[in-house]
This record gives structure tokens, C-alpha cells and sequence, in this order.
């Protein structure tokens, strides 16, 4: 609740007073302009006498109001007043007088009711959890279990959660075709040797190579509670960040060396869910096996590749006609590398199997990818595996080490092998596997693959950010402007999906006879698209055929809203064909006698033409997806279905089109935005760009820079004092009474970062020692003298360049000192040492403090680092040796009073300086133009919340645009190389593919009857990211804070002058923008540089 002062409120009161006074009650001080209305109001309410209902017994202070009352009151059991101002009806004393049912909470698959969560799952986990075999025995064996403790007292709560896990920290092994869980129960006596024997043991049950990963389970203590929660192993705690190749017994050696420079201590204490909880009980270790083996037999290949003439498909048998069902595909590609005829292989085929294996030829189910390498040593063959696609690009799969001179070119399609007789025509480029560039010469892909690796690739375009263009900005390249009005797609649908609970006899151990699992029943489908209006419920208990039918159904609206998204927007495409049609007319005359100069001109046509009919399958694409809403429905509703989905909507296509997007209000989320953030981050960067804002992007010179900012972005603490505190009791420093306590509410600080003034505009670079200005952007060379021409015939373009300089640029566009930086008024970033003096400086001073004492409470610098065991302190070297924790050192955020070569942003360095600090060197620093570019949308935002703190049916708005609030600072410092893609495949052989790929990272199997796989990938990412926006927006966050903690100290002044940053916005054409500008620049450079 919130009360608003008003100076004048006094004064109007008085007022009232003066204008009523005339007739005072003497029992409630009422005043009253008549004698009868005071009369009236004392029979009323303090003569006692009240006027009751005949009917029901209610009592009224008015004759009036019991007459209307009676008119409507119906006979019945006596009412009862509760005598709350919110009652607006009277209801039965008994029942009233009731109390307040209490919340319960009833488990789902009986009729069990419980009367907290805890107890619910404690049920469940006893009762109903399913672990699909026995259980394994308790690791600690005949010695005593981590509850009993040495003076014989037992903790009863862990021994209760332990128990209760026990189906999942006991759990058997779970081996399968591709994905094998082995689950070990372990306890805090863990060493590295032990898991090595652990792996040792998985080495031998895997017949194959593999990629191992792993995960711990734990057991959580709350600080401030006391009680205990287990944490199970997650598949998204894993220990390693990517899942380890082990394919030799000298492999585990590289799993060795990585688990002895990690803290498992650590792990846990980063992966937990918050501070509150520590790790008192390690339980069990979970190894995930990702199969690799794939073999390599018969198959059958497509089209395309049975009619490449560079490919021999050695699918059919050329004698017999008769389709080989054995796996010897990969001998007859040897057979026919070696010259032997295609009608004439199964003599040489045979024959080199026999040297392979004196196996029978009759189980041979082929070669896999790990016995690449010894197919090459036996037959002394270089094995070159590619897989050619549709598009005819071609994928490099294996890469032979070249030992030998001889080398054999394969195709695989799926699980057979091709042989591949003229490789110069087999594809037009070549794709590498691992970072996705496309090479038109093979040579140059195998040079690649000599460096590439597996991680992130890092792209420095320069020039400005552009947020992705919608389709209809897009179009308005092409001359085709649709209007505002006509930019929303208004149509979508709505599901909602039913379960029931279905019996299931899945095991009969001692600890759970029978389990009972949710099963889709029916699901509800609705949309705003005319003829699809009123809801369809689908009810089949068939798995299979509800989704079937469920897909159905959605392809059926869909097909509806294809038709009216054409009508709607088939204007659009036909101005497209006529664009396209004029271009390929122009295009077909004067074929003949070209000079150089008309051959470029219609190669730039050739691309127009192209550029055209990329568009047209974009507007295509666009008018046939409708976006499907789902309630709840990642949560539950999917992953009902998930295992059928996948298949039905053929996820493991590389052409699927299944996308389900999030709605919002105000610009078309449906088709433009698919999560909150992106809902966020599109609105932050919409109103930027209206605003005239551009942000500059690191060139490749530049990316030490970018590194620089990213390292820099480091948190401060943040702590919450939960004791009670009391102005002038509660002692401070030494004893000293605490005069004042101020309470800091930051749910509005994100905000405030975001309006601040970002660093927009190109930027200067200076560099220590001598500070030349660097320019932030690419120089295209210019005679000057044309140069200057064109400066003095176009004054919008010499404005531009004057105003988009930086202030400090354009006073000193040479060498400038350190002095000069400091004393300087600019806006950016500097690098620079910097450190808490011991004495205060001649234009500061302090009464009582010295400059460490000021600081002691709150140092002002923070930086993450590894912390040695030695440098902790006595205290904590005693809590680590008490408790046995690791000495090993942990990388933890660390306050300090100096530090070096710290990136900060000015307005903070200002504060630093003002507060006495000292810089003692300066390595380089960044000027920009400042603009509190997003000022609109958090302005929008605020009162958004205001009119839903004023009006309570408008509160849904308030609580999304706080949402959307912390969503777009969040989207401004999200570090995009995290991102993770998400495969679906089909089938052991391509799910075995991927795990070899070097992106992989982890894997699921939702539908093991059809074999289908969910898999994660490392996202191959083209670093973009405007970092310096990341780094001030998270910087002016951390201001505030420290601006915040000085509050609650004594008050100093300082003899030094208040200085300003510049905050002159640069000037904005109404005619042209800065892009548009920035482009007639670059047309001009090169037209002087092609004269």
C-alpha cells in the first residue's frame, strides 16, 4: 500500500471544515448543513435501535434499508453478519464460524492425501517410483551409514531422504543400443581412483568406443532450516562440459588427467540450486555412454545418388539383379578401387573379408567408424568417407591420416557405402562438419580440417549492428511497402491435452508391486480462423492415433489459414513475380558480344534474380505457418506426446517446419519472436532504431578488444541482511551506534541500467604509450582532393561526419597524455590499473577515516580468480580441515582494494576518482558517443506497471511488462556462444553419426520402440554481439550498488569539483539516416577507388 502526500491537504480540509461545520454530532464529531439529517444520523447510529428482518433476522439502521432489503430476502436458515466490509452476502453462522479447510495434496496415482509436498513425494518415491529391476547395496557396506554418528545419536532426517531416494540412488544399470546409463552408489569417501575403476569396469561391458560423461547425485542441507533434499543427477550438471572420446584403454588416461585438475567440491557448489543449500552427502555417480558404434552393410541409396555418374551405388547385384542383403559393401569398394569389374566382386569381396576376420561371413553385420583406421592398415588404403547430399554439397565424415600413398574415396548414405570412381565431379562444394563452411575444391577442406576445432567461431563483421529484419522490411528493398496495418499475422491456434492414469505391471519386487503412469486421452483444439471457431475435442485412448488425428486436425486449420494468409497478402507475391519476371527478361537480351563491363552488370542481375526468388520462398513460407499455442504445454501437454511427435511431425528431417511460437501484445510476436527474451530484446532494439541509435561492431583488428570487454564483465556481492537491526541500538564499527537504516528496494534496478546512456556511434581507440586515435570502423582508401569535392557538394555528409565523432576525438585528434585522459570529459571505457591509496589525496579528506578504513566495509573492486588454500585465511583453513573439504583452489568472486588492468566504463571510474581512488597507469581506452537510446521503452514499461498498480483488472499487463523488464537486461548481457541446438534423428545409425560429431554434447531417447533421439549440440555461433553494451549495461548495474553502500556510511565532502560527462546526443536527419549515410559514404570511397 501506498500513500501520497499533498502539501495542500491540510488546507483543503480546513476548507471542508469551514463549509460543513453547522450541526456537529457530539459522540462521532459529524457535522451536518441541517438539524434533521443530525437528528437522523443520531436515532441511527448511537440510539441503539435497529429495525430487523422479519424474514432472515438481519438488522438495519434505517427503516428505507430494511424495506428494500426485504423486497429480495428469501426465507431460510437465519443469517449471519461476519461483519467484514467485504461481505457482500450473509451466510449461515454455523458454517461460517467454520474453519478454514486446510490445503492437502492428494497423490495422482491413489487415493493417498497428504497434508504438505514433502510427505507427497516421500509417498511417491516409496510407493510408486519405478526403477525397472533390484536394487544395488549401500556402498559403505558393514561400516557405519553418514546418519550414525560416533557418540551413537542417529540423524534421522538424512537416514528419512536417503531412504526415500533409494530407488534412484540405488538404481541398476540402465545399458541400451546408443545411450547406456551406469549408475554407482558412492559416498563422501570418493576418490579419483575409485571413479577410475568405475570407468574401468564400463570399459570392459562396452564392446565399442564410446563418449563418457558424468554426473552426481547429492544430498543438500538448507542453512537456515536445517532440512535435507536430495538432488539428483541431471544430465544438465554434468561434469564435463563436453562428453569425453574413448575408444582405447589409453583413452581413460585424458578422463584421468581431467577429473584431477577439477574440484568435485566445486561442481556441486556451482550447480546447486541456491546458497541456502550445502553438499553434506555424496550418494551416487551417473556415467552416460554414448554408443558410437555404427556398422557399415547393405542399404539402399536415393535417387540423386544412384543417378550420379561419379557415384558406383554397389547396391544391386550386376549378375543376378538381385539386391545384396549382406554387409560387404565396404570390400566390394575396395574390389572395384582396385580394378576389378562391377559384374565380377563377390570373388574379391569374399576374398578380403577373409583377410579382415576368420569370423563366418554369415553374422557379419559390417565395419564401423572406430575400425576405420585398421581397415586402412590391413588393406594399406587411405580412406577418404564423405555424404553427399540433395543440394549436391557434400559432407567430409572421416578424414584418413594419408599413411599410405594409396587413397579410396567413399560416399555413405545411412549404413552403406558407396564407392566414388571420378571424385572431381562427385559434388560442387564441400561442407565441413565441424564449423559448417562451404569449400569448392576438396584440397581446401582437408587444409581446413587441419585447424578447425570444435569450438565457438568467432566472426568480427565491423560496421553497425542490424537486428534481423522482419519479411516485410525485407520486401521494402524490392520497392513492395506493405502497410503497418497489414503487418500482423492474425491467426493461430490453441491446444490443450488430457491425461488419465494407466495401470502398469512393469516389475514385482518387494518394494513395488504395481505403478501407474499419465496416458493421453484427448486433447482440445481451437483457433481464430473462420470455420475453425468452435472447439474439437479428439479422444482416443490409442496413443498413435491421437496424435495422428491431433496433427491432422492442426494441418487441416493450417490449410484453411494458407488460403487467407494468400488472399491477404497474394498481392505481395505477385509483385514479386512481376520484379522477378522484368529481371529475367532483362536478363535474356544481348546474350552475345558482351564487353567486360556488361558481363559484370549481369552478373549483378544474375544475383538480383537470385535474391528475388529467395524472397519469393520466404513470403511462401511465411503465409503456411500458422503458430500453435499451447497451455503449459512444454512443461506437460508435449511431453505426453513427445515420443509419437517427433515421428508424426518427421523432427528428424532436415526440412521440418513444425514451429511454435509465443504471443505478446503490440508488434507481431507469432511470426517474429519465440520466447520472452526475444520478445524483449526485439522491443529494446525496435525503439533504438527509431531513436536514431547505432551500435558499432569489433572489426578482426579489434579482437583483443572484444575479448577484453567480455573478460571484464564481472558481478559484485550481493547480500541481504536478514537480522533485525534498530536505529541508534545496533553498533557499527567498533561499538559505534547506528544513527539511520535505509532499506534499498532494486526490483527497479535492471531498469535503471537500461536507461542510462549506452555507447553508441562509431568508437576511438587509443592505446598506451603514446594514445594515437584508432578508428573504430574500416577505412576505404580516396584521392583526398575528391574527397573534399565530395564534402563540399553534399553538407549532410560533412555534418555526419563532424557530429558522429566522439567530443574528446574532436578536441584531440593526435597523441594525448594521461594527464589529459583524466582530466578529460568523455564517455566509454578505459583500461587502467587502479588502487585504494593509503593516504587520502591534497583535494580529499575525511575527519575520522582513512582511505583503506573507508573502503574496509565494502571494497570497491571485484574481480573472479582462483584462490589458493594458502591465501584464505586462519579461519577458513580451520572450516576446511574440520569439515574435510578440498584444498584444492576454487575460483570464487573476490573483493580487493587495487587491481590491474580493469576495463571500466567512465561514469563508474568517475565515482572511483570522486571517492578518492587513484589510477596509476592507463593501458588504452574506447570513447563513444553517449544516447540513453532505450529510455522510451523503459518509460513504456513503468507505466505499463503504474496503470496495473491503479486499474487491479490490468494487473496481467503489469506482471508480463515486468517480466519483459528484467527479460531485456538479460537479453543485453546474455553471452550467446552458451546456446545449444537440439537434433532429432532416427534410427542407431544416424543417431551414432552425431555422437561422432565434435559438437556433440549430449543425448536422450524419447521413443526407443520407433528409435528416436533427442540430441544436443554445441551451437555454431558468429560472434556478433555488440559486448561493449553488454559490459555498460552490467556495469551501471554494479554503480548503483556501490552508490548504494555508500549511503550507509558517514558523510565527507570532497574540495573537488563536480564534473559532468558530456551528454550531447548526436543529431539525427530527419531525411536520411545514419546507415543510409554511412552507405553513401562507402558508395562514394569505392566509385573514387574503381576511377
Amino acid at each position: 500500500m501506498y500513500t501520497v502526500a499533498n502539501n495542500n491537504s491540510t488546507d483543503l480540509q480546513g476548507e471542508e471544515e469551514i463549509q460543513t461545520v453547522g450541526f456537529r454530532c457530539d459522540q462521532c464529531e459529524k457535522s451536518y448543513k441541517t438539524k434533521d439529517n443530525l437528528t437522523r444520523h443520531m436515532k441511527a447510529k448511537h440510539s441503539g435501535v435497529t429495525f430487523p428482518c422479519t424474514t432472515c433476522g438481519k438488522t438495519f439502521p434505517y427503516v428505507g434499508d430494511r424495506t428494500r432489503h426485504e423486497k429480495t430476502c428469501k426465507p431460510g436458515p437465519k443469517a449471519f453478519d461476519c461483519g467484514k466490509r467485504s461481505c457482500t452476502c450473509f451466510i449461515n453462522k454455523e458454517i461460517h464460524s467454520l474453519p478454514k479447510p486446510r490445503k492437502s495434496f492428494r497423490c495422482r496415482k491413489c487415493v493417498e492425501v497428504f497434508d504438505n509436498r514433502h510427505d507427497l513425494w516421500v509417498h511417491g518415491m516409496r510407493q510408486h517410483y519405478q526403477v525397472g529391476g533390484g536394487l544395488q547395496p549401500m556402498p559403505w557396506g558393514p561400516n557405519p551409514a553418514p546418519w550414525e554418528n560416533e557418540n551413537g545419536t542417529v540423524d534421522e532426517a538424512l537416514r528419512e531422504v536417503y531412504e526415500t531416494a533409494e530407488p534412484i540412488i540405488l538404481e541398476e544399470h540402465h545399458p541400451g543400443p546408443v545411450v547406456s546409463n551406469y549408475n554407482f552408489p558412492i559416498d563422501n569417501g570418493i576418490s579419483i581412483q575409485q571413479l577410475m575403476q568405475f570407468t574401468e569396469d564400463i570399459y570392459r561391458r562396452e564392446q565399442h568406443a564410446f563418449r563418457l560423461n558424468l554426473v552426481f547425485g547429492v544430498i543438500l542441507q538448507n542453512r537456515e532450516t536445517l532440512s535435507y533434499r536430495y538432488f539428483r543427477p541431471y544430465n544438465n550438471y554434468t561434469v564435463l562440459d563436453t562428453p569425453i572420446y574413448i575408444s582405447r584403454k589409453e583413452d581413460l588416461r585424458k578422463l584421468f588427467l581431467r577429473l584431477s585438475r577439477m574440484d568435485i567440491t566445486t561442481h556441486l557448489l556451482r550447480n546447486r540450486p541456491d546458497t541456502k543449500w550445502i553438499p553434506v552427502l555424496l550418494t551416487n555417480v551417473v556415467f552416460t555412454i554414448y554408443s558410437t558404434h555404427y556398422p557399415l552393410g547393405s542399404g539402399i541409396v536415393p535417387d540423386y545418388l544412384r543417378n550420379n555418374h561419379a557415384i558406383v551405388p554397389l547396391e544391386v547385384n550386376k549378375q543376378t539383379g538381385q539386391k545384396y542383403d549382406d554387409s560387404l559393401c565396404a570390400f566390394r569398394c575396395l574390389a572395384v578401387h582396385r580394378g576389378f569389374d562391377v559384374k565380377c566382386l563377390e570373388g574379391a569381396a569374399h576374398e578380403y573379408y577373409k583377410q579382415w576376420s576368420n569370423d563366418d561371413i554369415t553374422f557379419f553385420q559390417g565395419i564401423s567408424f572406430y575400425e576405420f583406421p585398421k581397415f586402412e592398415e590391413t588393406f594399406q588404403v587411405n580412406l577418404e568417407v564423405y555424404s553427399l547430399h540433395e543440394n549436391e554439397w557434400a559432407e567430409s565424415i572421416y578424414k584418413s591420416m594419408g599413411r599410405y600413398t594409396d587413397t579410396m574415396y567413399l560416399n555413405m548414405y545411412e549404413q552403406h557405402l558407396s564407392y566414388i570412381k571420378d571424385f572431381a565431379g562427385y559434388a560442387k562444394k564441400f561442407q565441413c562438419q565441424t564449423c559448417d563452411r562451404h569449400f569448392y575444391r576438396s584440397n581446401d577442406l582437408l587444409k581446413h580440417q587441419v585447424n578447425c576445432t570444435n569450438k565457438t567461431k568467432y566472426v568480427f563483421p565491423c560496421g553497425f549492428f542490424k537486428a534481423n529484419e522482419s519479411i516485410f522490411e525485407k520486401l521494402e528493398q524490392f520497392g513492395i511497402v506493405v502497410p503497418d496495418t497489414e503487418r500482423i499475422f492474425p491467426w493461430f491456434i490453441t491446444y490443450d491435452m488430457e491425461s488419465m492414469l494407466e495401470r502398469v505391471s512393469e516389475r514385482n519386487t518387494e518394494r513395488l508391486v504395481w505403478t501407474q503412469k499419465h496416458v493421453p486421452i484427448s486433447v482440445s483444439i481451437c483457433s481464430n480462423v473462420e470455420g475453425y471457431t468452435q472447439p474439437q475435442c479428439i479422444v482416443d485412448p490409442d496413443q498413435e492415433q491421437l496424435t495422428d488425428e491431433f496433427i491432422k486436425a492442426l494441418q487441416s486449420i493450417a490449410e484453411e489459414v494458407k488460403h487467407l494468409a494468400r488472399a491477404k497478402w497474394g498481392w505481395v507475391l505477385r509483385k514479386l513475380y512481376k520484379v522477378l519476371e522484368t529481371m529475367t527478361a532483362d536478363e535474356t537480351k544481348e546474350r552475345d558480344d558482351l564487353d567486360d563491363e556488361v558481363q559484370a552488370d549481369k552478373l549483378g542481375n544474375k544475383m538480383n534474380v537470385n535474391a528475388v526468388k529467395t524472397m519469393i520462398n520466404q513470403m511462401k513460407i511465411y503465409v503456411t505457418q500458422v503458430p500453435v499455442l499451447g497451455f503449459n504445454s512444454a512443461r506437460y501437454d508435449l511431453n505426453l506426446v513427445k515420443q509419437k511427435l517427433a515421428r508424426h511431425l518427421k523432427m528428424h528431417e532436415s526440412n521440418a517446419t513444425f514451429v511454435k511460437f509465443y504471443t505478446h501484445r503490440g508488434i507481431d510476436l507469432l511470426k517474429t519472436a519465440m520466447s520472452a527474451p526475444g520478445i524483449a530484446r526485439q522491443m529494446l532494439f525496435k525503439i533504438a532504431k527509431e531513436e536514431g541509435a547505432n551500435f558499432s561492431l569489433f572489426s578482426h583488428l579489434d579482437e583483443d578488444l572484444y575479448q577484453t570487454f567480455k573478460d571484464n564483465i564481472v558481478g559484485g556481492p550481493s547480500i541481504i541482511f536478514s537480522r533485525h537491526q534498530e536505529a541508534g541500538k545496533t553498533k557499527i564499527r567498533g561499538g559505534k551506534p547506528c544513527q539511520k537504516i535505509i532499506g534499498f528496494d532494486a526490483n527497479a534496478l535492471y531498469l535503471w541500467a537500461i536507461d542510462q546512456e549506452m555507447p553508441v556511434g562509431p568508437f576511438i581507440r587509443r592505446k598506451a604509450p603514446h594514445f594515437r586515435p584508432q578508428q573504430g570502423y574500416t577505412v576505404v582508401e580516396m584521392w583526398e582532393c575528391d574527397f573534399k569535392e565530395y564534402r563540399r557538394c553534399h553538407p549532410k555528409i560533412e555534418e555526419f561526419i563532424t557530429e558522429s565523432r566522439p567530443t574528446f576525438y574532436q578536441k584531440h585528434k593526435r597523441e594525448v597524455t594521461e594527464h589529459q585522459i583524466l582530466e578529460a570529459e568523455f564517455f566509454g571505457a578505459l583500461e587502467v590499473d587502479i588502487e585504494v591509496p593509503e593516504k587520502w589525496l591534497t583535494y580529499l579528506s575525511h575527519p575520522t577515516m582513512s582511505p583503506y578504513q573507508y573502503f574496509q566495509e565494502m571494497s570497491p573492486l571485484f574481480c573472479t580468480t582462483d584462490v589458493p588454500y594458502e591465501v584464505i585465511g586462519e579461519h577458513m583453513q580451520q572450516h576446511v580441515t574440520e569439515h574435510n573439504l578440498s584444498t584444492k583452489p576454487r575460483r570464487l568472486l573476490v573483493g580487493g582494494m587495487r587491481g590491474r588492468n580493469m576495463l571500466l566504463a567512465t561514469p563508474l571510474l568517475k565515482w572511483y576518482l570522486q571517492h578518492g581512488m587513484k589510477v596509476t597507469k592507463i593501458h588504452q581506452f574506447v570513447e563513444y558517443l553517449p544516447q540513453a537510446c532505450f529510455k522510451r521503452f523503459v518509460s513504456d514499461l513503468s507505466e505499463a506497471r503504474w496503470l496495473g498498480d491503479a486499474h487491479p483488472d490490468k494487473s496481467i499487463i503489469a506482471d508480463t511488462m515486468k517480466l519483459i523488464g528484467n527479460l531485456g537486461y538479460g537479453s543485453l548481457i546474455m553471452d550467446k556462444t552458451k546456446h545449444k541446438d537440439v537434433v532429432y534423428v532416427q534410427d542407431e545409425g544416424p543417431a551414432c553419426l552425431l555422437i561422432n560429431q565434435p559438437l556433440f554434447r549430449k543425448m536422450e531417447c524419447i521413443d526407443a520402440e520407433n528409435q528416436y533421439y533427442e540430441a544436443e549440440m554445441a551451437k555454431k555461433y558468429e560472434g556478433d554481439e555488440m559486448v561493449s553494451l553488454c559490459s555498460k549495461t552490467y556495469i551501471v548495474r554494479k554503480m548503483v550498488k556501490d552508490q548504494q553502500t555508500e549511503e550507509e556510511t558517514d558523510e565527507f565532502k570532497f574540495s573537488s569539483k563536480e564534473t559532468e560527462i558530456n551528454k550531447e546526443q548526436m543529431e539525427v536527419d530527419d531525411d536520411i539516416n545514419d546507415f543510409e549515410m554511412l552507405e553513401l559514404l562507402v558508395e562514394l570511397a569505392k566509385e573514387s577507388a574503381d576511377e
